[in-house]
């Protein structure tokens, strides 16, 4: 199954995304991108746009392998030493004064009643490369968290490509569509806690409620868009234990007759889960970005990433909790939902377990 899998070329020019609970489908090899979907239908495709959906790309690479994500795993181990050597990167610190300062911005925009929510990205960075080791390394504890029960709901994702990489393990998709029942899902995933914090502690928290209750009645308006309104249904809120941590959840259900990959991608993303409400002010998001006076933004936090199936099922994974490293650095990315009743000092230390959440996944 894998004899043709070199690792060096995967990580080279290689991606790896969750198909369905404990598998995978990793690509790699020779790459084609294009700026509007491949002819043939046969083949796993992939769409990979930017946050802001100004770069959109689809990618098709050489060789296609779906799997066990344990059969991965141990191909995986062949030849590497129980010893994580990516255990002792070392990263930055959050920065509290950036943080702060796209704070306060927010409720200013808040109090003038131009949004309801806004949610800021910070990052930790490390001034170093990743070796082919570390890679591996990287995705093994992935992919050996993956296997744990409670983490089956997680979704691996990872595209490395012209000197720059992303993988990660998402607990949020944008949507998935399965064209044989015509059926589209998606979720409202918003509030966070540490998982070892009392049961319905989400449940009872107002703050936590009213910050998810945004996230959902977007969805269901934009949901309630599509042409078969009538079907859609959804779930009762709900804590999503995710490991470490866990959010409200709501899940969404309509069945579509006539789907287009852009028309959904522009009517669902970003959902104030990641974006502004109203949505219409998520440029505002890039007046946050340019807070860090860097030219680094947020890169591809938060983007959709997109899994053609040779059938037609499409998955767009929410890329959060992940590492994503440049030709000269690495970065571990966190946003948290600023709402008029947010407290400053608890949003930053949310954003301190989201990286730390992400560093246990990837076993730093």
């Amino acid at each position: 199954m894998f004899q043709t899998l070199d690792w060096s070329l995967f990580f080279s020019s290689g991606l790896i995304f969750s198909t369905k609970p404990g598998f995978v489908v990793i690509s790699w090899g020779k790459v084609k991108e294009s700026k509007i979907p491949f002819k043939e239908t046969n083949l796993w495709s992939f769409f990979c746009p930017d946050f802001y959906l100004n770069n959109s790309r689809y990618l098709r690479f050489e060789y296609n392998v779906e799997c066990q994500s344990d059969q991965l795993l141990s191909y995986l181990k062949i030849g590497l030493k129980k010893k994580n050597n990516a255990s002792n990167i070392k990263f930055s610190d959050l920065d509290f004064n950036i943080f702060e300062k796209k704070f306060y911005k927010i409720q200013k925009e808040i109090k003038k009643n131009v949004i309801t929510k806004a949610v800021p990205v910070v990052f930790q960075k490390s001034n170093r490369l990743l070796s082919l080791l570390e890679k591996k390394y990287l995705l093994m504890s992935i992919l050996e968290k993956n296997i744990i029960d409670i983490n089956q709901c997680l979704h691996i994702y990872g595209l490395f490509l012209n000197n720059k990489g992303i993988l990660g393990s998402s607990p949020e998709i944008l949507f998935s569509y399965k064209k044989q029942n015509k059926i589209l899902k998606s979720m409202a995933l918003a509030g966070t806690a540490l998982s070892s914090e009392k049961k319905d502690s989400l449940l009872n928290s107002d703050k936590d409620l009213k910050e998810h209750k945004i996230v959902s009645e977007y969805l269901n308006k934009a949901l309630s868009n599509l042409e078969n309104k009538n079907n859609l249904t959804s779930s009762k809120i709900y804590e999503k234990n995710i490991g470490y941590l866990k959010h409200l959840c709501k899940d969404f259900q309509i069945s579509i007759d006539n789907f287009c990959l852009k028309t959904i991608i522009n009517l669902l993303h970003p959902t104030p889960a990641l974006g502004t409400s109203p949505k219409d002010q998520w440029n505002f998001l890039k007046t946050l970005d340019a807070v860090e006076h860097t030219t680094t933004s947020r890169l591809n936090h938060g983007a959709p990433f997109v899994g053609i199936s040779p059938n037609q099922n499409i998955k767009a994974i929410v890329s959060i909790r992940n590492i994503q490293w440049t030709n000269t650095n690495l970065y571990l990315f966190a946003g948290c939902g600023i709402i008029s009743e947010s407290n400053l000092q608890k949003e930053f230390q949310e954003l301190n377990n989201k990286t730390k959440s992400t560093k246990l996944l990837l076993g730093i």
